[in-house]
Order: structure tokens, then sequence, then C-alpha cells
């Protein structure tokens, strides 16, 4: 899981609105970052950090469409199917029976009948949020969703600012920690760039 915007990226936030804070407080902002980031790859549903991965899926009888767990995908390195779940070479299903939409994530099956049951598919292929092989992926992700990064930036400020109203679990900035999962409800702008990249079962 990466951070998906920087200490320096909400400081700056908060200065914008007149709130002013000093490096005492980085460490409290980068784990509010951190816990946040994570709470928004759950809520989207899909895997942020753009990698190789190997993934089983459930196939259901005369199901044809495949949704995967991270996109825009960057490519499909091999795809087996397989009722015994060993998935050896037999099993490859040839690039040209399935079509794949890089940008939404999906693979159709239009030339071949999969065999349904539970794992039966077995996809590696590389996908996700930022550049492949970024050496900064934060930086990454702030340049392609620069909507989701100020997001991140609205709701760590957000917290920050109502710190004292937290009741029972009050953050504190005392030994630089954070105590808490944060007790605010996302900001409905929050909301509004989650939904709007949020992972859809395509049928």
């Amino acid at each position: 899981m990466i951070d998906l915007t920087t200490t320096t990226r909400v400081k700056a936030f908060l200065g914008a609105g007149g709130t002013v804070l000093s490096t005492a407080q980085d460490t409290v902002i980068g784990q509010l970052i951190s816990m946040y980031s994570a709470r928004f790859e759950k809520e989207l549903g899909r895997e942020i950090e753009t990698t190789e991965r190997t993934e089983q899926y459930d196939v259901e009888e005369g199901q044809r469409l495949i949704t995967l767990r991270a996109f825009p995908v960057v490519s499909v390195e091999s795809i087996r199917n397989d009722l015994t779940r060993l998935f050896d070479a037999s099993a490859e299903i040839e690039s040209d029976l399935f079509y794949v939409d890089m940008r939404r994530g999906t693979i159709a099956f239009d030339w071949t009948e999969l065999l349904p049951g539970p794992g039966t598919l077995l996809i590696t292929y590389t996908a996700g949020m930022t550049e492949e092989g970024a050496t900064d992926p934060t930086a990454s992700f702030v340049e392609n969703y620069p909507d989701l990064a100020m997001a991140v930036d609205m709701q760590v400020a957000e917290t920050l600012r109502r710190k004292d109203r937290l009741g029972a679990t009050n953050l504190s900035f005392q030994g630089g920690g954070v105590g808490y999962e944060a007790a605010l409800k996302l900001l409905p702008e929050v909301r509004a760039a989650l939904d709007s990249h949020r992972r859809v079962f395509a049928r």
C-alpha cells in the first residue's frame, strides 16, 4: 500500500486556509495520510500500486466477463482455466480467444467458454493506478489521479481541524502518534471523488 498524497501537500492545503503547522506535526500528518490511503484503497475496491500480480477468480456457469482487481491494465501475461486448479501449461487460454479492456480492467471471453467453479481461473497481469516502475509511486499517483490525491488532502485536513471535537477518539499530537481510527465521516466531496473511480463489476 502506498500513500496517496504527501505531508507537504496537506500542509500547503491547510496553509491556504490560514492554518500554520510546524514540523512537529509531520509524523501525525503522515500517519493520517497512511490511514486514509488504506481506507481509500478499500473504498475503491481496487489495488492502487502498479505491479505484476497473479490472482485466482471464481467463474460462474456461463460467465464470459471478468473484472480484474487492479486497473488500468498494462499487460496480461497469462490466463489459465483449470477445474483441477493445477494450472499447468495445457490450461493456458490463447490470447486471440479473449479481449482485454485495458482502461476498465475487464476481460471478455468472446471465443471460448470458461470452465466454471471456485478459483478455476488464474490470471497473471500487470496493472494499477501508478506508472509501471515508478521510482516514486506516490508522486505518480498524484499526477495520474489529482482528484483522489486532493480528496486525501481534504480528509486529513478536516480531521486535523476537528481534532478537539472527536470525543473519546480524540486526536493528540503528544508523542507524535495517532491513537484512533477516524471518527469522521468522509466529506461529500471526498465521497464523490471515490465514487468516480470505484471498481464496478461489469456484466
